[in-house]
């Protein structure tokens, strides 16, 4: 799923046209879209509210505005907001090539779920998006140490969640998470960082690190998920030569990551 910012709405303190663009069917839930947003200089102090609603010209059945959240990334010279990354769910049977209006929003209720809550303790993180609460945790059940939903009933087996590798010699290695953290935190969106490194019995510790940042959105049971694999051990590049192969990099046979759905619970999910 992207979402694109039409190539003929120039930013302005009016309105901004984003576009969205999908190979899929239309959606039958509300889906979380987060994008980049340029403005003009002065068009925005970052202050000002702003909802997002459907085109009119593209959706004369306009539902209510969606409410946004935002991180302000960089500003001009004058203190505006030159880029913004935002937040919101696209409504429920969005489909290809429907358009969005970002437009001052003071003053109007809109739409949108109860938030996302997280709590921290020293040895663990719980968040809870409404339909679900996720557990994360130091360790080897990546991405997370449990799972319930509203009800209580657990979704995945945590003791069968892991990320795990095969070198170029058939030897195996599972992540081990040793630091966790929240990274930002928002009522529609909240992202976590899990970061650790690979080892292995009696096959030594491979120069390898990962980094695993989990998107968890308010009113959802899914998550969005990046993950960064980091060899620690720098390139030899001898004579200035850049070959495989070469001393410093490490064959990766296999690198997988296994969610196991609970025995009594469905669930599904899909990687690119």
């Amino acid at each position: 799923m992207e979402v694109d910012r039409a190539p003929d709405a120039a930013p302005s303190p009016g309105k901004i046209l984003l576009r969205f663009i999908s190979p899929f069917d239309p959606f039958d839930a509300p889906i979380p879209a987060t994008i980049g947003v340029p403005f003009a200089r002065g068009a925005w102090d970052g202050v000002a509210p702003l909802r997002l609603r459907s085109d009119p010209a593209n959706s004369p059945a306009a539902g209510p505005a969606a409410a946004t959240q935002h991180e302000i990334l960089d500003r001009w010279s004058d203190g505006s907001v030159r880029w913004a990354l935002f937040d919101f769910a696209l409504p429920l049977g969005a489909k290809p090539g429907d358009s969005f209006l970002l437009e001052p929003g003071d003053g109007e209720r809109t739409s949108a779920p109860a938030g996302v809550q997280v709590e921290e303790t020293q040895d663990a993180i719980r968040v809870n998006t409404g339909p679900a609460t996720f557990r994360l945790a130091r360790g080897a059940a990546i991405p997370f140490a449990g799972v319930v939903d509203a009800t209580g009933r657990e979704m995945l087996d945590a003791a069968r969640c892991r990320l795990a590798l095969h070198d170029g010699a058939g030897r195996a290695f599972t992540a081990t998470i040793r630091d966790i953290a929240i990274e930002s935190s928002g009522p529609l969106r909240t992202s976590a960082r899990l970061a650790g490194a690979f080892v292995g019995e009696g096959a030594g510790r491979p120069p390898l690190e990962f980094v695993l940042r989990i998107h968890f959105f308010a009113g959802r049971a899914s998550t969005r998920q990046f993950l960064t694999v980091r060899n620690s051990r720098r390139a030899l590049h001898a004579g200035g030569h850049w070959e495989l192969g070469d001393a410093g990099s490490m064959l990766l046979r296999e690198l997988a990551l296994t969610l196991a759905p609970a025995l009594r619970s469905s669930a599904s999910g899909c990687a690119s």
